[in-house]
This record gives structure tokens, sequence and C-alpha cells, in this order.
């Protein structure tokens, strides 16, 4: 499993919730000031429209032979206003343009502005201008005589303006967004950098107290969650010196005393591995102490009547005290008592031999034995050479005076 900083697990959402939170604003804000424009737009054509209706429905009302009039008007007023201004009879027939020739011009009954205002009411389209090749807003509105149309005056502008402006504009909402962004990303770094600044002092002072420096003192920054966190591991790390001190003191005491005991100490496991051998333990049958911990019974001292004793401790539930010879290098006596070793919930944890060495002792009753017996049979001979002579003194020999006085 992969981890990172926390640095970097701060700084990349903060990264990723503005450039997410920009998007939509950048979207917007174009949109909006996209319809903005395209209303302003909108209420400046109907303005234009209707300040020029007058004067072409006047012409209109008049005799035909006005039709360039209406023309040459619509040019003067187009160039005057940078306005596309064209007058449309109801057939759909154009009389008069600012940009083209008016009989050049395709039939206009179809185009939508041109029906809705045909209609009586104002018509407004967007779209693309075939005869001049780019995008254009009309607007057109009715001309009437009484209450008859007689005409349409419409009027269009160009949108490559609008989007020029849209471009321009949003243009610098970007480039301000990116600045605001950048800002913020700084703003990010130095408050993650804030937060995770102290959590790295903290991990730092945590792996000092872990390779055992437990007098590291962590700096307590201002924030008062982490500032608790480092009071707190302080004070864990002091009250773990004195745990260990005083585990120690006891580990070295305890040490001391076996190693100070005429009598051989071995700890075994359930799965008869050495937990502690004392040196007396160890000298009894032959092995260095730092060198067997750890290890299987069976594979360091090599002894069928120990190993059966042994299972016989595991096994049992009551203390086990016998005698077995070990012979390593020289024939030992040893007195073993075993006893099972339980912990604080009364769990079979392993078990405990105690080892005596009683090849002195028994040294000691063997040339006493062989004292009494040599004792014995220098004791024998006399005595029957005196029991023979007595025997023989009884049996008459005590009346020849020679003989008896020998005997």
């Amino acid at each position: 499993m992969s981890h990172r900083k926390m640095f970097w697990q701060l700084v990349l959402p903060f990264l990723f919730v503005i450039l997410i939170s920009m998007v939509p604003l950048i979207w917007y804000s174009y949109h909006t000031l996209k319809e903005f424009n395209l209303e302003q737009t909108q209420k400046d054509l109907s303005s234009r429209a209707f300040l020029i209706k007058n004067q072409f429905e006047n012409l209109l009302s008049e005799q035909e032979n006005n039709y360039i009039h209406i023309n040459s008007l619509c040019k003067q007023l187009g160039y005057a206003s940078s306005t596309r201004i064209t007058v449309i009879l109801p057939s759909g027939e154009v009389i008069g343009d600012s940009d083209k020739n008016p009989k050049l011009m395709e039939n206009h009954a179809m185009r939508p502005e041109m029906r809705k205002a045909l209609s009586g009411k104002v018509g407004t389209s967007v779209r693309f201008s075939n005869t001049l090749q780019k995008s254009m807003m009309y607007e057109a509105i009715p001309l009437k005589k009484g209450n008859k149309i007689i005409g349409v005056v419409r009027v269009a502008v160009s949108l490559s303006s609008i989007k020029t402006t849209l471009n321009s504009v949003i243009t610098k909402i970007i480039i301000s967004g990116l600045v605001i962004s950048i800002i913020a990303i700084l703003i990010s770094l130095f408050i993650s950098k804030g937060i995770s600044s102290p959590l790295e002092e903290l991990k730092n002072g945590a792996e000092q107290f872990a390779k055992g420096n437990l007098n590291h003192k962590l700096i307590v920054p201002n924030s008062t969650e982490i500032g608790s966190l480092a009071e707190a591991m302080n004070t864990m790390a002091v009250e773990l010196n004195k745990r260990i001190n005083t585990i120690t003191e006891q580990h070295n005491e305890k040490e001391a005393i076996l190693s100070s005991m005429v009598e051989g100490v071995l700890a075994i496991d359930v799965s008869q591995r050495i937990i502690s051998i004392n040196k007396a333990a160890a000298k009894l049958v032959g092995v260095i102490p730092e060198s067997v911990n750890g290890k299987i019974i069976h594979e360091v001292i090599r002894n069928s009547q120990l190993q059966q004793l042994i299972n016989k401790i595991l096994k049992g539930k009551e203390d086990i005290e016998e005698e077995l010879t070990i012979d390593n290098k020289e024939e030992k006596f040893i007195q073993v008592h075993g006893s099972l070793l339980t912990d604080a919930n009364n769990r079979i944890i392993g078990a405990l031999v105690v080892l005596n060495d009683l090849t002195r002792l028994k040294r000691l009753e063997n040339m006493r034995r062989d004292f009494v017996a040599n004792v014995s049979h220098e004791l024998r001979t006399p005595i029957t050479s005196i029991k023979g002579f007595v025997e023989t003194l009884l049996d008459g020999a005590l009346k020849e005076s020679m003989e008896a006085e020998n005997f």
C-alpha cells in the first residue's frame, strides 16, 4: 500500500477544489456576459429601429418611385449608425438595404424575424447571414399605414464584435482566475505546511522514542490539538522511561540472583524452547547461556531422561522430583525438581526446572560405603582367627599347657 505525505494530501485536494471551482465560474461568467450583451444589443437595435421607423413609413406611404429614396436613406442611416438597415415589402421583396443591392437580394418573406413582424409584432433573430457570411442579430418591426402593414424595417448588427468583447473579457477572467488560483495555492501550501510540519516533528519524535531515546523532548506547537498530542507524547515518554528503568532494574536483580545461585535454573515454554537458563544450569549441562535462548531444549541438551522428565512436567499438574545422570565429559548426578509456569490468568506458559548437583555427595557416599566395606574386610580376618583359637581351646586344647599358651 503506497503512502503519501500529509503535505501533498492537503495540497492536492486544495488544488483540485480550486480548479474545479474555477471551471463553472468561468462558464457561468461567459454565458452571463453573453446573455447580457445580447440583451443590450437587442435593446439597442430596438431603439434604432423605432428611431427610423417613421421616416420609412412616410416614404412607403407615398408613391412607388420612393424606393430609390428608401434605398438611399438605408445606406445613409446605416453608415451613420454602423447598422445594417433593410426595408422589406410584405411580399418579402427587398426595396432598400444599407450594405447590398436590393435587386440582387433574395426574397425575405420566410425569414423568422420577417414572419413575426408581418404578424404585427417585433421580430428578433440571431443567425448566420448567407449574404454577409457572418453571425448577425436582426430586429424587425412592422411599418404601418393606419392598421395595414405596408412593410418591414429590419436593423441588424454583427455579433463578431460581441464575440471579440466576450473573448477579451473571458481572457481577463481566466487570467484573473489563474492569478487567484496561484495565490490560493500559495496560501494552501502555507496552510498545509503549517499543519504537516508539527506532525512531521511528532513523527521524528516518535522515531526517537522508538529508538530508545526517551529523554528526547517534543516541541509543543501553538495548535491546541497538536499541542495536546505533543504534551501527551512527552508524558508518555517520561512514564515509559520510568517503567523501562524499573523493569531493567528488576531484570538485573533477577539475573544477579539467578547467576549467584548454586542451583541450576532452567525455564522453557510450552513448545519446549528455552526461555531462561542461569550459569549454574548451563555449567551442569555443558552449554553457553547466551547461545541457547530461544532454542528447543532437545537441540541443546541431548539427555533422554531430562527430556522425559520435561514432557512429564508439561503434561502433568503436580511438581515432580527425580534424580538423573548426565554424562558430559564426566558423570554427574543431578537432582531435578520441576513445576509448571503459569501467567496471571493461570494459563500454563511453560515449565521451571531446578537442578541440584549431587555428584559430590554421591562420591562421598561411595567413599563411605567403600570405607565401611574395607574396614569390615580388615576386621573379619583377625576375628575369624580369634574365633578359631577360642573354639580350639574349648575343644580341649586348653588342657595342653604349651599349645594353650600359644593359642
